[in-house]
């Protein structure tokens, strides 16, 4: 995670650059995805054909782009889709 105004580490950010060019499902998680560089990793994933899942309170600039937006909070959104993938007992 970073807040507004950090730097990004620049190993970490080759490291998701590299995994967004090889995702087949991409998340992009309560972020404005206004500011650069952050913002080029869903349009990144989008041009290769990935799956890219908005998950945001409010629209944002991904909203088009995106397979799909889901509106609400990740902290109940995340957790229902993991029941939903892996059941409940898990």
């Amino acid at each position: 995670m970073v807040w507004f105004g950090e730097n990004l580490l620049e190993a970490a950010w080759l490291a998701a650059n590299n995994a967004t060019k090889e995702c087949d499902l991409f998340f992009s998680i309560g972020t404005s995805a206004m500011v650069h560089p952050a913002k080029t990793l869903p349009l990144l994933a989008h041009k290769r054909r990935a799956c890219v899942v908005q998950i945001n309170t409010t629209p944002t600039e991904l909203n088009p782009v995106a397979s799909y937006n889901l509106t609400g909070m990740a902290g109940e959104i995340l957790p229902a889709l993991y029941q939903a993938a892996f059941g409940p007992e898990n």
